[in-house]
């Protein structure tokens, strides 16, 4: 059985009228959830939230991918250490 890996990182951006980005959430039961997921499956069901929010808060977003992985868990638990 293959491995099943993450590859690409699909997230929701807000852009505000002076080009600002940040990544779209939505309120959980658990609290905020990032618009960021890992499948086309998963994207195309989020577009009906975006559309909402985006309509809602009056801000127009983009759908982004991410397709660059690097490994970062040994650098940044060691800055996380170091501010203990």
């Amino acid at each position: 059985m293959n491995k099943l890996k993450i590859d690409t990182i699909t997230a929701f951006v807000s852009v505000n009228e002076e080009g600002h980005e940040g990544i779209m959430a939505f309120r959980g039961n658990v609290g905020m959830i990032p618009m960021v997921c890992a499948d086309e499956e998963r994207a195309l069901s989020l577009i009906p939230i975006a559309n909402e929010l985006s309509e809602h808060a009056g801000v127009k977003y983009r759908v982004v991918q991410f397709s660059i992985r690097t490994d970062i868990t040994e650098e940044i638990t060691a800055k996380h250490e170091s501010h203990e």
